[in-house]
């Protein structure tokens, strides 16, 4: 069985974008859209998820920033996703605060919840996340990559391989590892 091509990182990508080059910014565009719209949609609360459209919200961040590349440090890794995160966060909580501005207060519905725990609730518990966030800020850019791309946006080892330009899949699940041991222990030391 022979394989094709193999991806290109995406330092590569961002190199290639910064440089001009429209198919690397969809080529990125295609790579990271749905993991995004996927977390987007996590970070909104149930009553907010029929007023606001996710996919929509991600697709034009996600447009703007691979606009916007010079503030970004492609050979920096840890930058990309780190930076798209952020935005598209800042982004969601934006437009909650709006519908939020024109909608009847409720008993219930302040602020961002989330109706299903995500992945990362899942493996460090929903009263943990303010400490996995702060740990989070502490750990280097390469493993704060590993951990977002694996825990917040459900990527595969070969996904996560092109992201931090690993040589294999199994490289990625080594390095997502080892970053989820020094989380750990940075959780620890609160």
């Amino acid at each position: 069985m022979t394989t094709g091509p193999k991806a290109p990182s995406t330092a590569t990508l961002l190199d290639r974008a910064r440089a001009g080059h429209e198919d690397a910014v969809a080529a990125l565009h295609r790579r990271y859209l749905r993991p995004f719209q996927r977390w987007a949609h996590g970070r909104l609360p149930p009553w907010a998820r029929g007023e606001l459209d996710t996919d929509t919200l991600v697709h034009d961040t996600l447009l703007r920033s691979l606009q916007e590349l010079a503030d970004l440090d492609p050979h920096r890794t840890g930058a990309f996703l780190s930076s798209l995160r952020r935005r598209i966060d800042e982004r969601v909580r934006e437009e909650v605060n709006k519908i939020e501005r024109h909608r009847a207060p409720t008993a219930s519905g302040r602020g961002i919840e989330r109706a299903i725990p995500s992945l990362v609730e899942e493996v460090v518990g929903a009263s943990e996340l303010e400490a996995y966030e702060r740990a989070l800020e502490k750990l280097s850019p390469l493993d704060r990559e590993a951990i977002l791309a694996r825990l917040d946006l459900d990527l595969s080892y070969a996904q996560i391989a092109q992201l931090l330009g690993e040589p294999t899949p199994n490289a990625s699940r080594t390095t997502v590892a080892h970053a989820l041991v020094r989380l750990a222990r940075l959780m620890q030391h609160k």
